[in-house]
């Protein structure tokens, strides 16, 4: 009988993402490692957690790194983590034109995202080599009536960058996928009121014009044109991430056994009473700033419809740090252990308070990860391979 353990940790950041996990052999061997999202607005804190991460001896090896979208809170570490890492394969949004605009246009880039971070998208919409990343695959955007089942479609616009198209099931073992879903709703509004404003070249949109423009601070012009089209709160475009059991052999052999802990604690294991609430699926969905309120449905549709993911779902990252602008009730209807990442004297106000009101009110407990190491929630499963 071989044992691999998962050590899934979700690290304290604050106001961002840095999620990691781990399978490692009954010697403590690193067999997989995959992460999810690397940016945040404490970002003195989340450097430290990068070198915890990294092994004593060697280089940090990431097989699988999923960027739940561009945001300067998600990824503004990404550039420290590549000098600290070799990246086996980076999963990353499909980059439509539509998709990068919204992202580039906003007040997150005007203000705050740094000329390493455009240049980064920047050469990843072009196609361009990105040092210390071997394979780079494009998710493709999902829409009502659009749901795969099996596979993505290829997509005109990844096959111009030479990226490759994601599958929909990352597979590191028989027993066990990550399964991205993208769930983006264009707005070609937008699109064509940039090129209105200039960003043109005989007539289509010029995207190094946009670029060029954040990299040298005139940055006001996109805003006021981004404001103009989306005259509410837009962000629409946070890919999230299915991490658990196949469904084909989940019934085959494998068990499991629970430890849950977030230190310190003189009793660190069973302390917490989730133990009746995990169920031995283990399934975690990362959903990074997904847009709940609007596309919940379709969400469960997608993961239900794909080997029944969502019904192993049994641990949620509560959408947008707790906003409750994002919340919806569907994303609780069964029990799970929920986790939030905001900082310590949030300057968002997040978590809402009612949002944790009303998902304490579905019987899903809820970790609050900060900034501050006491918060770091570590769940360490045991899984028995039995032939």
């Amino acid at each position: 009988m071989a044992h691999i353990r998962l050590e899934r940790t979700i690290w304290p950041v604050g106001h961002g993402a840095f999620y990691t996990e781990q399978f490692k052999d009954e010697n403590g061997k690193v067999l997989f490692t995959a992460v999810y999202d690397c940016g945040s607005y404490q970002q003195t804190m989340l450097k430290r957690c990068i070198d915890e991460f990294q092994p004593r001896k060697g280089t940090l090896v990431i097989d699988a790194l999923f960027i739940s979208h561009f945001h300067f809170d998600h990824v503004n570490q990404l550039d420290y983590l590549f000098q600290k890492a070799y990246v086996k394969n980076l999963y990353i949004p499909q980059l439509s034109d539509d998709y990068v605009l919204s992202l580039l246009c906003t007040d997150t880039y005007g203000r705050n995202a740094p000329n390493s971070i455009v240049t980064l998208l920047q050469n990843l919409y072009n196609g361009l080599k990105i040092e210390n990343v071997e394979n780079i695959y494009e998710v493709p955007q999902i829409t009502e009536g659009n749901i795969p089942e099996g596979q993505y479609q290829p997509q005109e616009d990844i096959n111009r960058r030479n990226h490759q198209i994601a599958p929909l099931a990352i597979q590191p073992y028989p027993f066990w996928m990550y399964m991205p879903c993208n769930i983006f709703a264009p707005c070609p509004q937008l699109k064509q009121e940039l090129i209105q404003k200039g960003y043109s070249n005989n007539g289509t949109l010029d995207m190094n014009h946009v670029f060029a423009d954040l990299q040298a601070g005139n940055w006001k012009q996109l805003q006021d044109i981004y404001g103009a089209v989306f005259r509410a709160d837009h962000n629409e475009y946070s890919m999230t991430v299915y991490s658990g059991f196949s469904q084909n052999v989940v019934h085959k052999g494998i068990r499991s056994n629970l430890y849950l802990c977030a230190y310190p604690s003189s009793n660190p294991y069973g302390v917490y009473p989730y133990n009746g609430l995990i169920h031995e699926d283990l399934g975690c969905l990362y959903t990074g700033d997904f847009e709940a309120k609007k596309y919940a449905l379709l969400l469960k549709q997608f993961y239900t419809q794909n080997q029944n993911a969502w019904g192993r779902t049994r641990m949620l990252q509560i959408p947008h740090h707790g906003s409750y602008k994002n919340y919806n009730q569907e994303l609780y209807d069964f029990p799970k252990l929920t986790y939030v990442s905001v900082a310590l004297n949030d300057k968002n106000g997040h978590p809402d308070v009612q949002t944790l009101r009303d998902v304490a009110n579905k019987n899903c407990p809820i970790v609050i990860v900060q900034d501050n190491k006491a918060t770091t929630l570590i769940v360490d499963y045991c899984i028995s391979l039995i032939p």
